[in-house]
């Protein structure tokens, strides 16, 4: 699969449709921030949320202003993907769910699927950290249901 030629919703980022990226990179018109900058992973994680023996794959995403430093990030998701047949489906774009009021975005982590469900990390920041650190460590587990992902309070870790 080559995933650089793979199209995400833009939900995340508060963009209408999908976002073409060349390469790992893309740009686009956010309803929330006007022209944005968009990063993704090179490559996705796989796992087996249906238990059917056929892997899903979830693809990070990054929203910033284009600053290229932590300050400018605006938003972080990760898009599930299941394939059929060839072609690939968009499963859930899974947004961060532990998100203190006037903070930073929460960045995701880790994300290990198992049967009927997805487990994220989530890294928050506390009032007043630098930018470049955030100290907060949270969980949040989608469970698959109706064939869609739907998220559980965060746990917090840390």
């Amino acid at each position: 699969m080559d995933w650089r030629d793979v199209r995400v919703p833009g939900t995340f980022c508060d963009i209408p449709g999908l976002i073409t990226f060349h390469g790992d990179r893309a740009t686009a018109t956010s309803r929330t921030w006007g022209q944005v900058d968009l990063s993704r992973e090179p490559e996705p994680t796989y796992g087996d949320i249906g238990g059917d023996r056929r892997p899903e794959a979830a693809l990070g995403v990054e929203c910033n202003n284009g600053g290229g430093t932590a300050a400018g990030q605006l938003a972080f998701g990760s898009v599930i993907f299941a394939g059929d047949r060839g072609r690939l489906t968009v499963l859930q774009s899974i947004t961060p769910r532990q998100q203190p009021p006037g903070q930073r975005p929460t960045l995701l982590s880790e994300v290990r699927m198992e049967r009927g469900r997805t487990e994220v990390g989530e890294l928050w920041y506390r009032p007043r950290e630098a930018t470049c650190c955030p100290t907060g460590t949270a969980v949040t587990v989608w469970v698959l249901g109706d064939g869609r992902p739907t998220p559980r309070p965060p746990r917090i870790t840390s």
